[in-house]
């Protein structure tokens, strides 16, 4: 194992194996720096077909990565949870926290298994490999990029609260080929690469941020979450609690805030400023109410404290916001 220097910084303690087979290829990318400043932009991107001993493990790397399985089996650590990468699945991370994935095999899951919560549905895998490494029928083939930028950290852990780390994607899904495009243009130096790779970058968190709130909807939601929604949208104008809201649903509020969170992707107290303010807001467009009525009918106490809030979440203050939309 090595110390790796990947996009231009040492990352000290970063272990890696790189064993991948022929039909790999992988390519750095230097946005410029109006990209850098205005757009989601690419870091570096490539596909892989991995040998047995294929193995990353760092943190500290401040970049998001997506992997898109094409065939054969990986192996991911995050989180401490253990998951499988399976033929198309999209594993999206953010590289700022540990991450470990390779080749599923022994490599991985003896080495790094001991620390991790192994997800009950897995079942040991089985890697053949020969005298030179490996079998390529067997092998990890995946694409994958590095992309930062932007909201790019918001995105994918908002995405990673709510769904985590690995999701199965449909036949229909646009994501092998928004990745397939961003290989092409990579590889053609495409002069308007920065713009392009930037809407394809969004097209690719659109789907997944949709995918999320899909999942939200009916039976994917847990009754318990389902109520304290339905108290904060029938209550908001009243003093709300997490300690109210845990008691009326007959729950501990430390479950209650651990539960809400991985299924909205907001704790409790976020949620309800969010709906109080989307509320305001609309009274703000649609009335003549002042300021100091708006924010006792969405629950604050005062006006200076609805002021406070709401120019501390939308840079501007209630009345101004008014003007606009008059």
């Amino acid at each position: 194992m090595n110390n790796v220097s990947i996009g231009g910084g040492s990352l000290q303690g970063t272990l890696y194996t790189m064993n991948t087979l022929r039909g790999s290829w992988s390519r750095e990318y230097t946005p410029s720096l109006v990209a850098k400043s205005l757009f989601y932009y690419l870091q570096s991107a490539g596909h892989f077909v991995s040998g047995p001993a294929y193995y990353t493990k760092r943190k500290n790397y401040d970049t998001m990565l997506l992997m898109y399985t094409i065939r054969g089996t990986g192996k991911l650590i995050y989180r401490n949870r253990s998951y499988d990468l399976t033929p198309g699945t999209v594993c999206i991370i953010d590289c700022t926290e540990e991450q470990i994935y390779g080749s599923c095999s022994d490599n991985i899951s003896g080495r790094d298994m001991g620390e991790a919560e192994k997800d009950p549905a897995e079942e040991p895998a089985n890697r053949a490999n020969d005298a030179n490494g490996a079998d390529r029928n067997d092998a990890w083939v995946f694409d994958w990029i590095h992309f930062n930028g932007s909201e790019s950290r918001g995105y994918v852990n908002h995405i990673l609260n709510a769904m985590g780390p690995v999701i199965h994607i449909g036949q229909s899904s646009g994501i092998p080929g928004y990745i397939s495009r961003i290989h092409r243009l990579l590889k053609a130096n495409d002069e308007n690469f920065d713009v392009k790779a930037s809407c394809i970058l969004v097209e690719i968190l659109t789907e997944l941020m949709l995918k999320v709130s899909s999942g939200k909807e009916g039976e994917g939601v847990p009754a318990l979450v389902q109520g304290a929604l339905h108290i904060i949208e029938r209550q908001y104008a009243r003093p709300l609690a997490l300690d109210t809201i845990a008691e009326r649903l007959c729950i501990s509020k430390y479950h209650l805030s651990r539960l809400f969170k991985l299924h909205t992707g907001y704790s409790l107290y976020e949620y309800l400023i969010k709906f109080r303010l989307s509320q305001g807001k609309v009274l703000l467009k649609t009335t003549d109410d002042p300021v100091c009525e708006i924010a006792r009918k969405v629950g604050y106490d005062s006006a200076s404290h609805f002021i406070k809030v709401f120019r501390q979440h939308e840079n501007i203050t209630p009345l101004k916001f008014r003007k606009y939309w008059r």
